[in-house]
């Protein structure tokens, strides 16, 4: 798919098998500026890795008080699992890539512990020679979106061939229809697997519980639903969503996005998972 908005370019491609058995999407854009001095990403369930394609400088902050101290971030930067807030100086005319990962689909590729990732932005010469300093200065210098992703498929083609994926517990679980809304102890009655060999697994390949990205997966499907043009009472989301309560709702969707469904509402939003700051 391709958008042209005024100055702003923005293409979205979804691989094919077998890059597909670890990356849900890809996300291209040329031109993007925030409508604000600082964004805040929402987690959504997907690692990333995010390649520029300028030379514009990126920075990180902890919170708004702390924005005379920021991060800069390098080029490329591997971003985990993220179960809170991410806050940063929004870009400017930026260019850039963003790979989004299925849940376990970057720690498998990487071959390291997702707990290590999760909930961290990081450097990927940090973690493993991935060849990315090279891969971004081919991107650079291709001129289509179409040859770009090419790229990228001989790329994620060739890390592939270097790994064994086989279909294991945590495909075979996310996999399942009632996964968001079944405790632990049932899905390790239902799938034959010890609830220690289940914390075991997801810890090692997505980086948190079970019962952690369970709540991720539901307070993003929470935010999907606030953001429709005409959004559910908080009543209905909180039910549609497989919490309990709408205090339930209310005291999980704080835990992951550092604010109320009521304050979610009020705030400025480029996109769904994208709040606009000061």
């Amino acid at each position: 798919a391709l958008y042209n908005t005024h100055h702003l370019i923005l293409n979205f491609h979804i691989p094919k098998a077998p890059i597909r058995t670890f990356i849900s999407s890809i996300l291209c854009y040329e031109g993007y500026s925030g409508l604000s001095n600082y964004e805040m990403l929402l987690p959504d369930g997907n690692p990333r890795l995010v390649i520029t394609l300028d030379d514009n400088p990126r920075y990180t902050i902890s919170d708004l008080k702390s924005s005379h101290n920021p991060n800069r971030l390098p080029p490329y930067w591997i971003t985990g699992l993220l179960s809170k807030p991410i806050i940063y100086a929004s870009e400017k005319n930026a260019s850039t890539i963003s790979i989004q990962f299925e849940t376990y689909g970057l720690a498998h590729l990487l071959k390291i512990p997702a707990s290590e990732i999760s909930n961290q932005l990081l450097d990927p010469q940090m973690i493993l020679d991935l060849g990315i300093p090279e891969l971004r200065e081919k991107l650079i210098h291709e001129t289509s979106f179409e040859s770009k992703m090419a790229l990228l498929d001989t790329f994620f083609l060739e890390k592939l061939s270097e790994i064994k994926f086989s279909s294991s517990i945590k495909e075979t679980l996310l996999n399942f229809d009632s996964y968001n809304h079944i405790s632990l102890k049932s899905l390790s009655v239902k799938h034959n697997y010890s609830q220690k060999h289940i914390l075991s697994e997801f810890k090692k390949s997505i980086g948190v519980t079970p019962k952690k990205l369970q709540t991720v997966n539901r307070i993003n499907q929470a935010i999907k639903l606030l953001s429709m043009p005409n959004p559910l009472s908080f009543v209905q989301v909180a039910y549609s969503c497989g919490f309990y309560d709408q205090t339930h709702f209310i005291k999980k969707f704080k835990e992951i996005t550092s604010m109320t469904p009521g304050s979610y509402m009020k705030k400025d939003r480029s996109y769904p998972h994208v709040i606009n700051l000061e």
